[in-house]
């Protein structure tokens, strides 16, 4: 924590600050970023506890397609297949159409080539099944952060009623793709879309259902988010307070409060509803010791204002 600027690092590795320390200096981050990106292909991320088991798959994956694409290029072409054997079923098995549809296509190539018709012929249209679920995940992504790009950036002058309209076709358009494919992040935006609507319509309907299918989406064995469950955690908290069931809402948060990081943003807004729903059952010994502890948090006087009232 010594340093904490690059005026900082340069007085600490050279002394002064002129243009030769300058040049030197981005010259030796330049170098120090390419070496931290070359090890990227080394990391070994059964050895940290911090990954889910989705994302370590999901790492490995990637890095084997960055294998294959260096060793098909080479020449090393019986390799490369060996890979993609080895790996095909795992990205089938976890929903990474885009990487089984490249797998698809290089074995579609190399039956080909081997004279294996049947193969090349089940490879192909495997290729063209990934494709189209690949196509339909990208198209789900984009609706997703054009929905959240309305609820948010909208001009405030646009008529309510209109942009709800706008809202529910493209949920319906949203419906559509996740219909055609299911993947872990498709399930994930159209729930969190439903999230988004529910919070600007005011219409609570099935809210406590969807943070339910949330949550167990996210606590799947082989695919858990806690950040997912925490955003469940929150909607389902704030709507609790707006149904008036207050004890329920502080049991909830009292075992979902170790899904936040302590100090962070929504940290503080899970301590708020849990706040607000002591205060509802009229807890004052708890609300003033949870006060307390917000306030006496590190983090708290770094707080933007509003957050702090």
């Amino acid at each position: 924590d010594e340093i904490t600027s690059d005026d900082d690092a340069l007085i600490y590795l050279y002394g002064n600050i002129n243009s030769f320390s300058k040049q030197s200096y981005r010259t030796l981050k330049s170098r120090f970023r390419n070496r931290i990106f070359n090890t990227l292909y080394f990391l070994d991320l059964n050895q940290s506890n911090i990954q889910t088991n989705y994302q370590r798959i999901l790492y490995e994956q990637n890095k084997a397609v960055q294998t294959i694409n260096i060793l098909r290029r080479n020449g090393a072409i019986k390799s490369a297949v060996s890979i993609i054997k080895n790996n095909f079923n795992i990205a089938v098995k976890n929903h990474l159409y885009d990487i089984a549809k490249l797998f698809a296509f290089e074995l579609s190539k190399h039956y080909a080539l081997s004279g294996k018709q049947t193969k090349y012929k089940m490879y192909r249209e495997l290729y063209e099944d990934y494709s189209q679920k690949e196509n339909a995940i990208q198209n789900a992504t984009l609706l997703y952060y054009q929905i959240q790009f309305i609820i948010h950036h909208t001009n405030e002058k646009t008529k309510t009623l209109k942009k709800k309209k706008t809202l529910m076709q493209l949920m319906t358009e949203l419906k559509s793709y996740r219909d055609i494919v299911y993947s872990y992040e498709t399930e994930y935006f159209y729930l969190r879309s439903k999230l988004f609507l529910i919070e600007f319509t005011g219409q609570l309907d099935n809210i406590l259902d969807i943070c339910q299918e949330v949550e167990s989406l996210s606590t799947q064995a082989q695919f858990q988010q806690p950040i997912w469950q925490g955003i469940a955690a929150l909607y389902r908290a704030k709507a609790l307070l707006s149904l008036k069931k207050y004890q329920e809402g502080i049991n909830y948060l009292l075992v979902d409060i170790h899904l936040f990081n302590e100090g962070g943003l929504n940290w503080f807004t899970a301590k708020e509803y849990l706040l607000k729903l002591y205060m509802h059952q009229l807890d004052v010994l708890n609300s003033e010791t949870l006060i307390q502890e917000i306030t006496k948090n590190k983090s708290y006087k770094n707080l933007p204002d509003h957050y702090k009232y």
